[in-house]
């Protein structure tokens, strides 16, 4: 502290470094803040165009399903075969016969085409399913589920809903099957493979390392496969994102996510779908440029700040070599050597410093000397007044000298002549 205090240049560097790093932690800040907003805008648009993207993926691929249940009802080959198996016996050769023609072709479909996971035909009325690509549903009674009763009025497409069988998620298409005379026959239904849907919606392409989308049913379950039934969320998945997403809204955010790290997501409810789809990036690396770009910033300012602080302690030699010539003199000056003449080494104000400092010298060296002078004169002056009173001392001591003789002369006067008065009464 007390360097600090006494050295100049120690004060004049440490101030501009000071100085430096404040300016580069500012510069730092604002470079951080601009380039955040603009990548948190970037990540937002990039986020927002895999939503759409993804949703446009999963609508196509839902209505490639409808439209490939309706060609699979309208082929004579099912049509025919269906209109047998209702309006014969079981133990007709003819039922049996197509039941085997059609139980065989609806596999081979179901094989060639792995979306379709189960493939199944209900009576009319009642709806009893009497052939199914999976043997065990035979039998059943699907009279009151929604995909039997609105697919004898239409095609009708089943959003993603809790199977009754396994409780996991399912989507089902039904549509008629008509004769030839458009009299309904019964009911074509088909369970799809949501694993198509999940291998579109989690594809991460575009996304870093960190992006996801996911989609979650209007009571907040993960619909897809690899999320579903996850015991942390025992009463539905709730974020800011999907809780905004299920009431409807769209939009986008910084939240955390379902496992509680801070995410920046695009957020959507599919309406035609009933699920709300997400897309979310991690923050940390979503904004990983800008601190990238605010800590280049800092090591190159502070860089910067050290060559320019020794640039400043070269400076400031040179500025305070001047200053620390003159504050030397000074020093001898103040011990009583006016001898001393600080050095003129710059023409600017320094050096006007210099030269004014030598001539407050030189006066003050010519004062001394008018004073001495002065001095030495009233010495003198001072001497003869001793040397005068020292003269009249003595006149003064000499008088008093005669005084006292005559005094005592007198006295012996005095004394002889009553001795002579003595003497002449004796005789």
């Amino acid at each position: 502290m007390r360097f600090w205090t006494r050295s100049l240049m120690a004060r004049l560097v440490s101030y501009f470094l000071l100085l430096s790093l404040l300016i580069v932690s500012l510069v730092g800040y604002v470079a951080f803040a601009q380039a955040k907003d603009a990548l948190q805008q970037s990540v937002f648009d990039r986020l927002g165009a895999a939503a759409t993207f993804k949703e446009g993926e999963l609508n196509r691929w839902v209505d490639d399903q409808r439209q490939d249940v309706i060609l699979l009802a309208s082929l004579p080959e099912i049509t025919v075969q269906t209109e047998v198996l209702l309006t014969r016996k079981e133990s007709d050769p003819t039922y049996k016969a197509a039941y085997t023609f059609l139980s065989d072709y609806l596999i081979a479909v179901s094989n060639y085409r792995p979306d379709m996971r189960e493939i199944f035909i209900l009576t009319d009325v009642g709806g009893k399913i009497i052939l199914s690509t999976d043997k065990s549903r035979e039998g059943d009674y699907r009279v009151i589920d929604e995909y039997f009763v609105q697919g004898r009025l239409g095609t009708f497409v089943q959003n993603v809903y809790p199977s009754p069988m396994t409780g996991r998620p399912q989507m089902t298409i039904s549509t008629p099957i008509v004769d030839k005379a458009g009299e309904r026959l019964g009911v074509l239904a088909v369970h799809l493979n949501l694993d198509r849907m999940d291998q579109i919606i989690q594809e991460r392409t575009g996304l870093g390392a960190t992006g996801e989308t996911y989609l979650v049913d209007k009571v907040n379950i993960f619909v897809s496969a690899e999320r579903f039934g996850r015991q942390a969320f025992p009463r539905g998945v709730h974020t800011e994102g999907i809780d905004a997403a299920v009431r409807g809204q769209s939009g986008s955010g910084l939240y955390p996510n379902y496992d509680g790290v801070p995410v920046i997501g695009v957020y959507r409810w599919i309406d035609s779908r009933e699920l709300a789809l997400l897309a979310e990036m991690h923050q940390q690396e979503a904004f990983a440029p800008a601190r990238q770009l605010a800590v280049a910033i800092l090591i190159i300012g502070l860089i910067s700040a050290v060559g320019l602080a020794v640039g400043v302690y070269l400076l400031a030699r040179q500025i305070a070599r001047p200053i620390l010539a003159i504050a030397n003199t000074a020093t001898q000056v103040a011990t009583g050597d006016l001898t001393q003449m600080a050095p003129v080494l710059t023409q600017d104000e320094i050096g006007v410093l210099a030269r004014t400092f030598n001539q407050m010298i030189r006066q003050v060296r010519d004062l001394l000397g008018t004073l001495e002078q002065r001095v030495a004169a009233r010495t003198r002056d001072l001497q003869i007044a001793a040397d005068v009173s020292k003269q009249i001392t003595t006149v003064l001591d000499i008088e008093e000298l005669l005084q006292q003789v005559v005094k005592l002369t007198a006295e012996s006067f005095n004394l002889y002549a009553s001795f002579v008065f003595l003497l002449d009464e004796d005789e």
